[in-house]
Formats: structure tokens, C-alpha cells, sequence
């Protein structure tokens, strides 16, 4: 099976497999991170208010389509301090490998509702930051 997607019920966790051929295997690295930009930002602009994260499903499943490997992902809700909100938010990371190093990727949905139900729209906010071996 070339791709398995697992997600356990407390969303923490995530588990990532694709094809060995990447779309970034090969190019230099200012390509690689002109497209990978490209793939991670499509579709994240404005506020979302679904209750069950399309942007950044899109987002793991542009990657998957390209064949590019995710590793060591993760994700979680975080709190800003000093903040009377349950929550502010959910981040998700994960590291893409590449020749001599890797992509480092952090995605945050910031909660942006209403002070009655912050969690009732969100904005993304894409980060990536690459690190030599």
C-alpha cells in the first residue's frame, strides 16, 4: 500500500508513509522550497470556518499527491499565556527529508471567532525552515 494515513483519537499523533519518488528529489534547494511553498500555501489564505480542518487536510493530502515524504509528525492544541481561552489554537509539525538536510515544517491554526466560541473560525499560518545535516 503506497500511502497510510493514521490518525489516533486523541490527535496528537500522525503517521505519514508515500511512494519513494518524490517531486523534490533531484532540484536544488531554492526549487525545492519555491515549490514546496507553493504546495503548502494553496488554499490557507482567510479565515475558515469548518470544524474539521480542510485547509490542512489539503494541505497532507497536496503533499501525498506529489509524493514527498512527511516524517515525525505531530500536532496539538496550545494556549497563549495569559489567555482566559481553553485553547488558541492547533499546531501541526512535521519534517520533510531532503538531500543534505531537512524541511522543517510547522502549520498553526489560530483560533479566531468570537469571544463566546474562539474555535468557531481559524486562520493558518505556514511555516518552513530548512536545516543542512
Amino acid at each position: 500500500m503506497p500511502f497510510l494515513f493514521k490518525e489516533p483519537m486523541d490527535h496528537t499523533r500522525w503517521k505519514v508513509s508515500v511512494e519513494p519518488e518524490s517531486s523534490i528529489a533531484g532540484i536544488t534547494r531554492a526549487r525545492a522550497e519555491t515549490y514546496l511553498r507553493k504546495l503548502l500555501n494553496e488554499g490557507v489564505n482567510g479565515i475558515h470556518r469548518d470544524t474539521s480542518w480542510r485547509p490542512i487536510h489539503a494541505i497532507f493530502s497536496r503533499l501525498h499527491q506529489a509524493g514527498i515524504s512527511i516524517e515525525n509528525s505531530r500536532s496539538e492544541y496550545y494556549k497563549i499565556p495569559g489567555s482566559s481561552n481553553l485553547n488558541d489554537g492547533k499546531r501541526w509539525y512535521f519534517e520533510i527529508p531532503f538531500t543534505k538536510g531537512r524541511w522543517y515544517v510547522v502549520i498553526t491554526a489560530s483560533f479566531a471567532g468570537s469571544a463566546k466560541d474562539p474555535s468557531e473560525a481559524y486562520d493558518v499560518v505556514v511555516n518552513l525552515d530548512y536545516s543542512a545535516r
